[in-house]
């Protein structure tokens, strides 16, 4: 989050030039109907050509011209406003607007207005540019100063149009994109007003640009819209407390992934949008859930590949009916096979390479590689290899993995084994993985402002030195019951639990944060 703007004590431009700007704003003429393109949109009006003598009206009954010039390009932009209207719903306009305060840009109000008196000229007053104003951008600044003169709009009517001028605003308010109003948001908190912008947006009742009860309910089409797209929805929900679709958005992050997490989440350099980096460790925490996830289902997959013999268990294992133990000098194992014949071994064989093949290759979700091989060692020439490729990809969207690995082939050796393999066994414990995803009240997501407050963070959060769940058991697509610790009494009673005592998003946490899980424990 930007840190508040703090008024300087030292104008950037000279009093001579500021008073050079005041007589040649002194035009009878000065336009009377708003000309922003919010109200006249339909009219092409560069902002670049605004001057003290034409500015962009914010504000008919305007009694003052805001300036803001551009850092680094030096294009200036002039807005009449109405100094009542910006000092009664901005406490950092009360101070900018106050002519008996201490500032140099009060005491330059003060010179400009007396000499003024009676000329009909309007004083000019510089809005200080800083590194977050030029990121936030002059659109939104217009926007957060039109929403500031609001009031002066509602006894104004507009000749040449049916609709008073408050109707057209609040019509065109509401058509705004949402990378605007997500601005406009940033603007509000950095110039410490955000109430007149929440209560603007909530008057026209804002449907975040897709249409509210689209946003309600988590779907697969929630995933098709663009990373920075959930990430502003998250923001603007959260700041219009609709915290069901914040949740819900938060969710598709985690299922989407994120550009920013090819890596752990880092602090952006330099001024950034807070839809960049989610404060107080809710990107953290978000990433974390994501990788909760991912490291679950890599724990299904190292489950079947120990079970056909890939990878070595410490565990015993009990034999289920009609299958034959297999006895090794480094471990106990028994056959997956369930024909119950001679060729078991090579049954199980074929189906563990059928399965190595499609994990690495087809789903791409388990690497091969050496452990021979120093990891900081490069070959000759691998250097010049890497050069010049594009960033690390983003990684799989969560959904899109459970129905790649939903495609497991179902071959067998022979007809005499239709009952074998791995598919009709992953099937099921997928179904119960996917159903988390999938649910359309976004179980894996958080509302920012409930996670702000420091009483309910450590019972939200998976990220925590407090284990939650001891031991997790799935039987197909069910969690047959759950073991939490001691330590996770805070969260849920301690001891065993069915199905049937924790909510869906205790169940959630206790599958992908789980200590130790048990995939098949009475089946297989």
């Amino acid at each position: 989050m930007a840190s508040q703007p703090v008024l300087p004590r030292k104008s950037s431009v000279p009093w001579g030039t500021e008073l050079a700007e005041l007589h040649g704003a002194s035009n009878p003429n000065l336009p009377e109907k708003p000309n922003t393109s919010l109200l006249r949109p339909r009219e092409s009006r560069p902002s670049d050509k605004s001057s003290p003598s034409s500015p962009i009206v914010a504000s008919p009954s305007g009694d003052v011209i805001l300036k803001y010039t551009k850092p680094y390009s030096g294009e200036s932009y002039y807005w009449k406003v109405e100094s009542r209207m910006l000092r009664e719903n901005s406490p950092y306009f009360r101070v900018l607007l106050d002519p008996t305060n201490n500032f140099i840009e009060g005491q330059l109000l003060a010179q400009q207005l007396a000499e003024s008196s009676g000329s009909g000229s309007l004083p000019v007053v510089v809005i200080p540019a800083t590194p977050f104003t030029e990121l936030y951008g002059v659109d939104s600044m217009e926007l957060f100063l039109q929403i500031l003169c609001f009031e002066s709009l509602a006894s104004e009517e507009n000749n040449d149009e049916d609709e008073g001028l408050e109707t057209v605003f609040t019509l065109n308010l509401k058509a705004q994109p949402l990378s605007l109003i997500a601005r406009l948001v940033e603007i509000a908190d950095y110039y410490n007003s955000p109430l007149p912008v929440l209560d603007a947006l909530r008057r026209m009742d804002y449907s975040l640009g897709k249409g509210k009860s689209r946003l309600q309910k988590f779907s697969e089409t929630t995933l098709k819209m663009s990373e920075d797209r959930i990430r502003q929805t998250i923001v603007v929900a959260d700041f219009l407390k609709q915290e069901s679709i914040a949740k819900i958005m938060a969710h598709a992050l985690v299922i989407a992934g994120s550009k920013r997490w090819v890596h752990s989440p880092e602090v952006p350099e330099g001024p950034y949008f807070r839809w960049h980096y989610l404060a107080n460790g809710l990107e953290e925490e978000l990433y974390y859930r994501r990788q909760c996830v991912l490291n679950t289902i890599t724990d299904l997959q190292a489950y079947f590949l120990r079970k056909y013999g890939a990878l070595e268990s410490n565990e015993p294992m009990a034999v289920p009916s009609g299958a034959v133990p297999h006895h090794t000098i480094t471990q106990h194992r028994v056959y997956q096979c369930r024909a119950g014949l001679g060729n078991a071994s090579q049954c199980d064989l074929f189906h563990l390479g059928q399965m190595t093949r499609f994990f690495a290759l087809r789903a791409k979700s388990i690497f091969i590689g050496s452990t021979l091989i120093d990891p900081e060692f490069s070959p000759p020439g691998a250097e010049d290899e890497h050069d010049g490729k594009e960033q690390p990809p983003v990684g799989p969207d969560l959904s899109a993995l459970i129905v790649s690995l939903k495609k497991h082939p179902d071959y067998q050796i022979d007809l005499n084994h239709q009952a074998c393999g791995v598919k009709r066994r992953l099937l099921p414990i997928l179904d119960g993985i996917e159903k988390f995803l999938l649910d359309g009240r976004g179980m894996l997501g958080l509302v920012p402002s409930l996670w702000d407050q420091p009483e309910n963070r450590q019972r939200l959060q998976w990220q925590s030195d407090t284990l939650f769940a001891e031991e997790v058991h799935i039987v197909l697509n069910q969690i047959s019951y759950v073991h939490i610790g001691l330590q996770g009494a805070t969260a849920a009673k301690s001891g065993f639990h069915s199905t049937r005592s924790l909510s869906h998003e205790d169940h959630a946490r206790a599958l992908f944060t789980a200590k130790k899980r048990k995939w098949e424990p009475e089946t297989f």
